[in-house]
């Protein structure tokens, strides 16, 4: 559809933004363990973060920052990160959450990425208890939850290319 996409890239931006290597943002970035930091995100504050928020916390604020100047700068696509929550006050956002059941993420696991069954049920249980940490602290509610989204797919149902050409069919019929 011509609209730059933002996953991994977010890392590579929030690294070098903050003076992170690579490295850590992946490991911190979606794995972090207070509504004051979402004042900080909707507002340009200049004020060193280092000084008054843990290092967990401000790579938050600068990956939210990012998000939002991002967004500001045209359509996109933003993969996680709990984008729905710091970018809730754009009208023209389109918050869709991709979902699939135990069995099928557990394949992917295994047969795109390589894993063993043993890393990877293990890996599947990180991840997914990763996420709804890092959501509920910062947006204060359940990642799954379809109320905080406008389109949910089950990618189980659809595949993969089957789910991103329901979502291309949805976002065409849609004013962006």
């Amino acid at each position: 559809m011509g609209i730059p996409f933002y996953d991994r890239e977010l890392i590579d931006l929030t690294a070098k933004e903050r003076g992170y290597t690579l490295d850590y943002v992946e490991v911190h970035e979606q794995n972090i363990p207070s509504n004051i930091l979402y004042e900080m995100v909707m507002q340009d504050y200049t004020a060193p973060m280092e000084s008054s928020l843990s290092k967990d916390d401000a790579l938050f604020v600068a990956q939210s920052r990012i998000i939002r100047k991002l967004a500001s700068e045209g359509p996109c696509v933003i993969v996680g990160r709990c984008a729905n929550y710091v970018l809730r006050d754009c009208p023209h956002c389109i918050n869709v959450f991709i979902h699939a059941d135990h069995d099928s993420k557990f394949a992917r696991i295994v047969n795109r990425y390589g894993e063993s069954e043993e890393t990877a049920a293990e890996k599947l249980k990180r991840v997914d208890k990763g996420r709804a940490n890092h959501y509920r602290t910062y947006a204060g509610g359940d990642w799954r939850d379809s109320a905080n989204y406008d389109i949910c797919l089950n990618s189980s149902l659809f595949g993969i290319e089957g789910t991103a050409n329901v979502i291309s069919q949805l976002i065409k019929g849609q004013k962006v």
